[in-house]
């Protein structure tokens, strides 16, 4: 649950980011993102130069803040282009994306693992609002109802698959990867997901759902009186 504390520390700085948007209009803002990114973006490089192990850039939010740029990017932006160009920028990103290593790994990596993987949800995102087919899909009844799970999934993920996967070793008396037990993977893959779904379930309609319903006590709704 680490990452509530990125959380809280993008939505306390969000407000006055807003405010100097409202203030210096769109391309000083758009400016002001990209220096960020650029800062960020060195600010990493130094720090794993300097062999800061795995997991510190990963939970620090200045140093990998792409995803939160590219946010906040296209909410200032309100894409003009075709969605098309927005699915073939997640298809392009995605793909180079996987081609590297995990960004702990090597300098490469962790220079450009973090912007690919914005620009591919950036452009999924703009996707799933815009194309038709795609917002058709995404609306259906089951993905809707991961989506309003999705905080349990993530919570309970990690758990899960670390519970699956000790399980699944002392039962078959070897490790489980991909390359050399292709079958068992994938079946502790689809078991540690299902396990996720249900406990996330269970999660949210005996805990989160009466916790969600405090909130609509703080809600600001525009256009509904105070």
């Amino acid at each position: 649950m680490w990452t509530l504390s990125f959380e809280f520390q993008v939505y306390l700085l969000i407000p006055f980011v807003f405010l100097a948007y409202r203030r210096f209009g769109k391309t000083v803002f758009l400016g002001a993102l990209l220096t960020v990114f650029v800062y960020c973006f060195l600010a990493r490089m130094t720090v794993y130069s300097l062999g800061a192990s795995h997991p510190i850039i990963w939970v620090t939010p200045f140093l990998r803040p792409e995803s939160v740029l590219c946010g906040m990017a296209l909410y200032i932006l309100r894409p003009q282009w075709h969605w098309g160009f927005s699915i073939a920028v997640a298809v392009v990103a995605g793909a180079a994306f996987l081609s590297l290593a995990p960004p702990w790994v090597s300098p490469v990596a962790s220079a450009f693992s973090y912007p690919l993987a914005a620009l591919m949800f950036g452009g999924l995102v703009d996707a799933g609002l815009r194309a038709p087919l795609l917002a058709t899909v995404l609306s259906a009844t089951p993905l809707r109802f991961l989506g309003r799970i999705s905080y349990g999934l993530y919570v309970y993920h990690f758990a899960v698959i670390a519970y699956s996967v000790g399980t699944a070793t002392k039962a078959r008396g070897h490790a489980i990867a991909p390359a050399t037990n292709a079958g068992d993977y994938w079946t502790l893959w689809a078991t540690a997901l299902m396990l996720t779904i249900v406990a996330a379930t269970i999660s949210y309609f005996a805990f989160e759902k009466w916790v969600a319903m405090y909130k609509v006590r703080f809600a600001a709704v525009e256009g509904r009186a105070a």
